[in-house]
């Protein structure tokens, strides 16, 4: 409550910047409300403590979070990989929590550009409903960020889908679960856009780029940030296929929906795959090899293993 209260954008009125000294020493001492203001206070968090003392801010921070309209690390329902990410945000608005995925699927960060080649968009919508399909402890979620393209396409093939947006949800046409870092009527900006990129990236177990323009775009920028971070693998569709193999080198089979699947595309490598290769992306160049990709062994890296025991107790 007291983060929601504090970080909230469009609620709360601090800047994000060192958040987690003011998490830890709350998670070190597990206050009641009536302690913070002082506890606060003790350890240099002057303007931290007059805000949680405004009459009736807490209690409205409270009326977000029983809504279900906003999220905190401490809450059961906040991403668990953000928590691991130094991407991690302190609160989030959240919209139609009730369509979260079922316990026990991984999520897959999905993303490309807004006007990727049909193949693309093919060969994205397929994995993501083998991946969904799979049995029980195997099978995947789509998390992506709404925008048109490759986003919208994984979308739709999912059962589940998770958008992180980059503008208000105000703004949010979405009847999945939607989260959002910004004031719920803040509009679309280039800094907000970059922002869930790396929310996204950070979301997912593993990523796949559909497409993406060499050096250009946010699903470019957004997976070399997530290379870097080194918190996700990512993966990245070549546009090429296999000698032998059909459309997206799915073994021979053409796609449901494919509008080619008859000789097979030429074996040229998508310029910005190429560059994400490069960066250490893993390539990409059909179907099969996509899902046997993402269904292979993840890492489970609890970076904060200690916050997230702490983190459960006060949930």
């Amino acid at each position: 409550m007291a983060l929601v209260g504090l970080y909230l954008r469009g609620f709360g009125v601090l800047p994000w910047r060192g958040w987690r000294n003011i998490a830890n020493l709350f998670w070190r001492n597990v206050p009641s409300l009536a302690e913070m203001p002082s506890l606060l206070r003790e350890h240099g968090f002057r303007e931290a403590a007059m805000v949680l003392e405004i009459p009736g801010h807490l209690d409205a921070a409270w009326d977000l979070i029983e809504d279900q309209r906003a999220l905190s690390p401490a809450n059961p329902l906040f991403p668990a990989r953000w928590r691991q990410s130094k991407f991690c945000p302190p609160a989030v608005w959240a919209k139609n929590l009730s369509q979260l995925p079922p316990d026990g699927m991984l999520p897959l960060a999905v993303v490309g550009s807004r006007f990727p080649p049909e193949r693309c968009l093919s060969f994205v919508s397929e994995v993501v409903r083998q991946l969904e399909s799979s049995e029980a402890g195997t099978a995947w979620h789509v998390v992506s960020g709404g925008a048109e393209g490759c986003d919208v396409a994984a979308e739709r093939a999912s059962g589940f889908p998770v958008s992180i947006l980059p503008f208000g949800l105000k703004f949010a046409r979405s009847d999945h679960a939607c989260f959002s870092v910004v004031a719920p009527s803040e509009p679309f900006g280039t800094i907000n856009a970059m922002e869930r990129n790396a929310l996204i990236f950070a979301f997912g177990a593993r990523a796949i780029v559909g497409h993406c323009e060499l050096g250009s775009g946010g699903a470019w920028h957004g997976a070399v940030g997530a290379l870097r971070a080194g918190e996700t693998l990512v993966g990245v569709y070549t546009g090429e296929a296999l000698a032998g193999e059909g459309f997206c080198g799915d073994g021979g089979a053409a796609l449901p929906g494919a509008i080619y699947s008859g000789a097979i595309y030429a074996g040229a490598v998508f310029p910005g795959a190429k560059g994400l290769m490069s960066a250490r992306a893993v390539p990409l160049r059909g179907v099969a090899e996509a899902v046997r990709w993402v269904q292979s062994e993840v890492p489970r890296r609890h970076l904060f293993e200690a916050e997230e025991v702490r983190l459960a107790s006060v949930g």
